[in-house]
């Protein structure tokens, strides 16, 4: 390769080995060597100095010289290798610019064998791009690689030799009108250059050179875009613009009229600045290469059948509103195209991939697609739902269209962790990785015993003991067990109280809130949880209780569920408790046989008893009262009812002191039924008063000393079973818990109504819980309910 600098002139001066020169750029252009030619004589270059001093290997032996003509010959220069590498990377890259291919990757054939791809990367465009190599294509088949396929027309004739590595001078002109630029210039259509769509250049450069057969022969190329122009500014390389020429040329004569396409430019240029010209030929265009695509042919038709071999169509003559494409099996080469069509669902995304179609007759005619949904399979012929990109260009009947699919990534796994399900409902551990339900009917689930283990092994127990973190007690967070393979199946519970520690396992109280489709024994799920916030402070009201959103007037409101801030209408009227004047029964009212001890009461207008008139004679008979307000009593050894006059109570015989101090009973004999005993108001009050129990492990109560406890825990306490249980007698504990967070469990003899929260229950310091419940035996004690304040 001979390359040839020769910008500027240059002054030599016989017998000095020292050249300048003018508008020259030696060091900017990598000029290290050569040989340098004037006048007819030639030395080889030393050095360069700088961009206008070089300073030759021997005196200049010829004749002194201002403005001289030169050249350079740098065939053996650094810059002859960087110009001739810069020139083969720029022909690689416009051959991919103008090939019109977008491959999937670009790299080395070692770069492409790294690939790992399978069936579902059918049609894989692999563009093979090396320094010193022609470019070519490789297509992948689902299971090898086909090809290469050339990216390159048939060569077209020899090119014009190009007039030297830096091109012809002009000298740009600002101007924008359509007319001679004036000799050795050039000008633009718009004075920003990457508006500019037309150039008018004189047929003649800046050092009087013609070049009206130079510029011709910039369209001797058949391809629409014929060549590349490039302008450059003169010792300024990094002003630039790129253009492509297209059209054809406009002789006016001296100067021409250039139809341009801007690409790229940097920098600005100002008036009479000296630029260089360079202009790449297009080749001619070549054969058509194969197809890397299947192709079909467009109809308009809409019709839900088969369009026939080769053919595809939309449900909807406007492409933007089409949601259905219907393609032939086989495509317009007559292969059969069903194994890639019934590949476009593949996916597991909601969007399975992204249809591209190009026309392949018309240039600038295709659409982008959305592929949403399954393949349906009709006769001969496939059933693509789809969602409309874009469109471009006109579609007509018969036109051809390569199609090129690319599919989604497969939908990700939810968040959570990975378990499986069990339909046992045994209160125990349910082994490794498993969740399992106290019940299996879902509406009546109230807990999940819960392994501390993931189907991975990984421990996961402060994640299952974070579930009844928050002080919200009614509602500690949301709880989803989701099938892995398909979330739309699903059960999802509120927890609703303290996760209990067993052994392995983990058991949450929960209630159910959904639930879609079934959990089978064995599935693989998601366990994911979402904590309610904590509970607010309380309002400045007197409480917090909530009731319905309407109601009836006189209705009784009653307590709904055991945690005292929630009533409902009881639905009956307080008039319905009201004495009744004249009762009555449903059936005969009739007092059992023996009931007493020889006959029977009957309905009389009088009261009266049954007995005997006189002491110890007479005949059993009834003995009436004669008049209201009667005492039955004994006078002159006859029983008979009469008025209780003075006299019949001795004076001094009954006093308060008397009762006081031998008929009124003690707390614990009214705890305990004392028989014989009087009850006072001091004694009553005193049953119901709190009886201060003491903190233990196993706190003790004697029921006689009172019916209410209450007690302050310093610790994990369990409530003994109480002493001296009077049946029938209810009680009250009010709990408590100091420095932090408390359990309370129950004695064995202990027993919770239904519904009642499950023990052993938690009990935070900023809350007070009262337990109620009734004696139903000595040993056993019913709990009613747990009231948390």
């Amino acid at each position: 390769m001979t390359l040839i600098y020769s910008d500027g002139t240059v002054s030599v001066t016989n017998g000095d080995a020292n050249v300048s020169g003018t508008g020259t750029a030696w060091a900017v252009s990598g000029i290290a060597g050569g040989l340098f030619s004037c006048n007819g004589l030639s030395v080889p270059i030393a050095s360069v100095t700088d961009d206008s001093t070089l300073v030759l290997a021997y005196v200049w032996p010829g004749a002194s010289g201002a403005a001289q003509i030169y050249a350079i010959q740098r065939e053996n220069s650094v810059a002859a290798n960087i110009v001739d590498v810069y020139d083969k990377l720029s022909q690689v890259l416009r051959q991919l610019a103008l090939a019109g291919i977008h491959p999937s990757a670009v790299g080395t054939i070692a770069e492409r064998n790294a690939l790992t791809l399978g069936v579902s990367d059918k049609d894989f465009i692999f563009l093979y791009l090396e320094i010193g190599f022609d470019l070519a294509f490789y297509r992948w088949t689902g299971t090898a690689w086909q090809g290469p396929f050339a990216l390159k027309g048939a060569d077209g004739p020899p090119g014009q030799s190009a007039p030297g590595a830096s091109g012809y001078r002009f000298r740009y002109s600002t101007t924008t009108t359509a007319a001679d630029p004036g000799s050795g210039k050039l000008r633009f259509n718009n004075p920003t250059l990457s508006s500019a769509t037309a150039l008018y250049l004189s047929e003649t450069t800046d050092q009087s050179q013609g070049v009206a057969a130079y510029i011709a022969a910039w369209f001797g190329s058949g391809s629409t875009i014929k060549g590349t122009l490039r302008l450059i500014k003169e010792l300024d390389p990094s002003v630039f613009a790129i253009f492509n020429i297209t059209g054809s040329l406009t002789d006016n004569g001296t100067w021409d009229t250039v139809t341009v396409v801007h690409l790229a430019s940097s920098g600005a240029l100002v008036d009479n600045d000296l630029v260089r010209i360079e202009f790449v030929r297009t080749g001619d265009v070549g054969n058509t290469g194969p197809a890397a695509a299947p192709i079909f042919t467009y109809s308009t038709t809409t019709a839900d059948a088969d369009p026939g071999s080769g053919v595809f169509r939309f449900d909807n003559a406007t492409l933007a509103s089409a949601t259905k494409a219907y393609v032939d099996n086989l495509n317009a080469g007559g292969s059969d195209s069903s194994a890639w069509l019934d590949s476009f669902d593949d996916a597991t995304s909601v969007v399975k991939g992204v249809l591209i179609l190009q026309c392949t007759t018309t240039v600038g005619v295709g659409g982008a697609f959305y592929v949403t949904g399954t393949v349906g399979n009709g006769t001969g012929y496939r059933k693509l739902s789809l969602t409309p990109i874009a469109t471009w260009g006109v579609w007509a009947n018969g036109q051809t269209f390569s199609w090129m699919f690319t599919r989604t990534g497969d939908k990700g796994d939810p968040v959570g962790y990975r378990m499986a399900f069990s339909t046992t409902t045994t209160d125990a551990d349910p082994g490794n990785g498993i969740v399992q339900a106290n019940n299996t009917t879902f509406a009546s689930v109230t807990q999940l015993f819960v392994d501390n283990l993931d189907a991975t092994g990984a421990t996961i127990t402060a994640f299952l003991d974070s579930f009844d973190d928050s002080t919200t007690t009614a509602n500690r967070g949301r709880l989803r067990l989701s099938s892995a393979a398909d979330p739309t199946i699903y059960q999802e519970y509120i927890v609703t109280g303290v996760v209990v520690d067993g052994t392995g396992y983990r058991k949450v109280p929960v209630t159910p809130v959904a639930s879609a489709g079934a959990l089978a024994n064995g599935l693989g799920i998601v366990v994911t949880f979402w904590r309610t916030g904590d509970k607010g402070a309380d309002g400045t009201g007197t409480g917090d209780v909530s009731g319905p959103g309407v109601s009836v007037a006189d209705r009784i409101a009653v307590f709904n569920g055991t945690t005292g801030k929630l009533i409902k209408d009881g639905g009956a009227l307080v008039s319905d408790l009201a004495p009744k004047a004249n009762a009555t029964f449903t059936g005969t009212f009739d007092i059992p046989a023996n009931a007493l001890a020889l006959s029977r009461l009957v309905d009389s207008a009088a009261l009266s008893v049954l007995g005997r008139s006189a002491n110890s004679s007479g005949p059993r008979a009834d003995i009436a009262a004669g008049a209201d307000d009667t005492l039955l009593r004994r006078v002159s050894s006859a029983l008979g009812f009469g008025q209780l006059t003075a006299g019949m109570v001795p004076a001094g015989i009954l006093t308060y002191a008397m009762l006081a101090s031998g008929a009124i009973a003690s707390n614990s004999e009214f705890q305990l039924g004392t028989a014989s005993k009087l009850l006072s108001a001091a004694a009553l009050k005193s049953t119901v008063a709190y009886q201060a129990l003491t903190d233990a492990a196993t706190i003790t109560w004697d029921m006689s000393l009172g019916n209410n406890g209450s007690v302050a825990l310093a610790g994990n306490r369990t409530m003994g079973n109480p002493t001296n249980a009077n049946p029938l007698f209810g009680f009250v504990w009010k709990i408590t818990a100091t420095t932090s967070t408390r359990t309370l469990d129950k004695g064995t003899n202990y027993v919770l109504a239904a519904g009642v929260e499950s023990f052993p229950i938690s009990i935070a310091t900023t809350e007070t819980v009262f337990i109620i419940g009734f004696v139903d035996t000595s040993s056993r004690i019913v709990i009613t309910g747990v009231i948390r304040t």
